[in-house]
């Protein structure tokens, strides 16, 4: 629907929660081509849409290995919808109206759950770097120093610490040690 796609344009500050609206579709076949071609990392789509339904453009794009959090709008509340939105991993199942407060509830939970996400991706990248099977170590991060410490050590306190004088602190615990990465954006900084 034209006045629901375009008012969610302007229901809340996109930007103040950190995300853009980088394009909208009038019916799912044009959807899904714009989340092949646009690659969002949320996806708000209507159940009722000419040409493929909102479920059924999320399922194609899935199958395409196209990742993103699902957001389903609907104005029916019928479980069975709501049954397959979540069949289909989407975070949440709305009915119109579009209650704000809730779509800024989502948007959080999805932020939440990006940066967990990246965190853990970061966590990995470095425990293959130091102890797996990635070879090449920490040589080529020229801003990046490694301490090891004992188990012992009081790590929270010692990581706010130095989260205080670097721009990034990861820690890894390993093999009775804590493994401590400090990283530095820029090139004349001192670690």
């Amino acid at each position: 629907e034209t006045m629901i796609r375009e008012g969610l344009r302007y229901v809340i500050d996109w930007k103040a929660y950190g995300f853009e609206i980088v394009g909208t579709a009038e019916n799912g076949d044009i959807g899904l081509e714009k989340i092949e071609n646009l690659k969002p990392d949320v996806v708000i789509a209507d159940i009722k849409m000419p040409g493929k339904n909102g479920l059924e453009m999320i399922n194609a794009a899935l199958k395409k290995d196209l990742s993103f959090y699902a957001i389903i709008l609907s104005g029916y509340s019928d479980f069975e919808y709501a049954r397959q939105a979540i069949q289909l991993g989407a975070v949440n199942y709305l009915l119109k109206p579009v209650n704000e407060d809730e779509l800024i509830d989502i948007l959080q939970l999805i932020d939440q759950k990006e940066t967990v996400r990246q965190q853990k991706n970061q966590s990995t990248m470095w425990h293959d770097k130091l102890f797996g099977s990635d070879s090449t170590g920490v040589e080529q991060f020229h801003h990046a120093k490694l301490l090891r410490l004992s188990e012992e050590v009081e790590i929270e306190s010692f990581v706010r610490e130095l989260s205080l004088e670097v721009d990034e602190v990861i820690v890894l615990t390993f093999r009775h040690y804590h493994y401590v990465i400090m990283l530095s954006h820029e090139a004349g900084s001192d670690l």
